[in-house]
C-alpha cells in the first residue's frame, strides 16, 4: 500500500469516527471548500449545506461500519469505492433509519497547504430506509 493510499484510508477512518462521535467540525476539516455531494433524490450540495445538515443531526446516535473496496491514486487526485452500512437512531425513540449497503464512489484531492488528503466529491446510490419503508422513493 502506498503512502498516498494510506493517507486516504486514514481520512476515511477519521471521517467515520468523527461522524459516529457527532463531531461535524472535524468532518468539515476533511473536505475542500468546493466539495460536492451527490445523493439520491436531491440536487448536488456543498460544504455549507453539509454543515447545516450536520447541525440538525447533533442529537442522533450514528453507528455503522465501512469497507474500502478500492483506492486508486492518480497524481494529486484519487478515487475510492466504499461500502458503508449505517444506522441512525433518533433521540425520540422512533425506529432507527438504516442504510444496509451504501456504495459510494468518492474523489479526494491532496492539498499541500492543508497537509493531507481531503474529500472533493462524494456520492451514494441508495437512500437510507426505515425498516417499514418499501424502498420506493415517494
Amino acid at each position: 500500500m502506498t503512502q498516498d493510499e494510506s493517507a486516504i484510508r486514514y481520512v476515511v477512518e477519521k471521517w467515520f469516527t468523527a461522524t459516529k462521535s457527532g463531531a461535524p467540525p472535524t468532518d468539515l476539516d476533511l473536505m475542500t471548500d468546493d466539495v460536492i455531494f451527490m445523493a439520491p433524490g436531491q440536487p448536488p450540495f456543498g460544504k455549507k449545506e453539509f454543515a447545516a445538515a450536520s447541525e440538525g443531526m447533533k442529537n442522533l446516535q450514528i453507528d455503522g461500519t465501512y469497507d474500502i473496496q478500492e483506492v486508486q491514486v492518480l497524481g494529486n487526485w484519487a478515487y475510492l469505492r466504499n461500502h458503508t452500512r449505517m444506522t441512525v437512531t433518533p433521540p425520540d425513540g422512533s425506529p432507527p433509519c438504516t442504510a444496509p449497503a451504501i456504495r459510494s464512489p468518492s474523489c479526494a484531492k491532496t492539498q499541500t497547504d492543508a497537509g493531507g488528503s481531503r474529500a472533493t466529491q462524494t456520492c451514494w446510490q441508495q437512500k437510507p430506509q426505515r425498516p417499514h419503508d418499501d424502498g420506493i422513493p415517494k
